[in-house]
C-alpha cells in the first residue's frame, strides 16, 4: 500500500526558517541598541559643547577685563542634566611663536575644559582653547 504525498514542511525546513529568522532578528536588535548608543553620545556632545561655549565665553570676558583665569570646577546644568566641568590653564615652560620661543610671561594661555555627564558612565568630553591677552 502506498502512502500519499502529504503537503506541508518538513521539520528540517521549519528549523531553517526559525534559523534565519533568528540571525535576522539578531542583527536588528544590535542595529537597534548600537543606534540608541549613538543618540544617547550624540546628545551628551551636544550638550557637552553647550556648556563649553559657555565657559569659553565666560573666559573671553574674564580676559578682556584683564583679570586672572584660574583653574576651577564646577557643575552646570543644560537641558535638565547635570554635567560636572573641570577647567585647567595649561601653562608649558615654553611658547613658540613660529620659530621664536617665548617665556612663560607671555600674554597666550592654553585652557582646556573636560566635560562628564554626571548621570552616564560616558567617558569625558574634552575641549582647549588658546586665549591671548592684549596688554
Amino acid at each position: 500500500m502506498k502512502l500519499e504525498h502529504e503537503n506541508g514542511f518538513t521539520v528540517l525546513e521549519v528549523l531553517v526558517a526559525v534559523f534565519i529568522f533568528s540571525c535576522i532578528t539578531a542583527a536588528l536588535l544590535k542595529a537597534t541598541g548600537s543606534a540608541d548608543r549613538i543618540r544617547s553620545r550624540s546628545s551628551m556632545v551636544l550638550n557637552a559643547r553647550l556648556v563649553a561655549e559657555n565657559e569659553f565665553g565666560r573666559i573671553s570676558n574674564i580676559a578682556s577685563k584683564q583679570e586672572t583665569i584660574n583653574d576651577s570646577n564646577y557643575t552646570a546644568i543644560v537641558n535638565g542634566k547635570a554635567f560636572e566641568v573641570q577647567r585647567n590653564i595649561l601653562v608649558p615652560e615654553q611658547f613658540f611663536w613660529g620659530s621664536i620661543p617665548q617665556d612663560r610671561s607671555t600674554s597666550l594661555v592654553e585652557i582646556e575644559l573636560v566635560i562628564t555627564a554626571k548621570s552616564s558612565p560616558q567617558k569625558p568630553v574634552r575641549f582647549r582653547m588658546i586665549q591671548g591677552y592684549s596688554w
